[in-house]
């Protein structure tokens, strides 16, 4: 076994358990306490590639208004319905930049935001994935964490700073000269 891959498997079926407990909390009026429900109630033990998992080491994970379930991996995207993964790759969906998924944002409307290692966002709505002209100014650097706001204003977080899209247009938040120093 490699140094820390047993902690970094535990923190993902961690995330992962916490994830799948908060949405049965949502879907029963949030009368569940998690106390009240284990891992044999939820019919698993852990997801892998042995599962379908598009890759290994997962970076993030968000959960649609469609009740899908999205892992982003380094080996692509993957969605869960509850009882099996399809995955997203460059090989299946050329409108992906490429494979190495970082972070993702569930909007209202079953809409997903998605965050990738090498720069670009896209997002995932009706059964495609579009590229929002207002993220073309981003720079082609990492986009590390992505947020929506309730007033619909995403914001990106990249290895060159802060950035938000309102409706309108794509901004640094940020002033320059501390831009330049991350």
């Amino acid at each position: 076994m490699i140094h820390g891959q047993g902690r970094r498997s535990a923190s993902i079926a961690a995330a992962v358990l916490a994830l799948a407990l908060a949405s049965i909390g949502a879907t029963s009026g949030g009368a569940t306490s998690l106390s009240a429900v284990g891992l044999a109630q939820l019919g698993l033990e852990r997801w892998s590639t042995d599962q379908g998992l598009a890759g290994a080491w997962v970076r993030d994970l968000a959960r649609t208004d469609d009740g899908f379930l999205w892992v982003a991996t380094s080996r692509g995207l993957s969605r869960l319905d509850g009882a099996r993964f399809v995955n997203f790759t460059t090989g299946e969906t050329p409108d992906l930049p490429a494979n190495s998924v970082q972070a993702l944002a569930a909007s209202p409307g079953a809409r997903l935001w998605v965050g990738f290692e090498f720069g670009g966002v896209r997002r995932y709505e009706g059964g495609a994935f579009r590229t929002d002209p207002r993220l073309a100014a981003l720079p082609d650097r990492p986009v590390r964490a992505l947020v929506e706001a309730s007033d619909g204003t995403l914001w990106v977080g990249t290895d060159s700073g802060l950035w938000k899209m309102t409706a309108t247009d794509l901004e640094p938040v940020a002033p320059p000269e501390v831009r330049q120093e991350v």
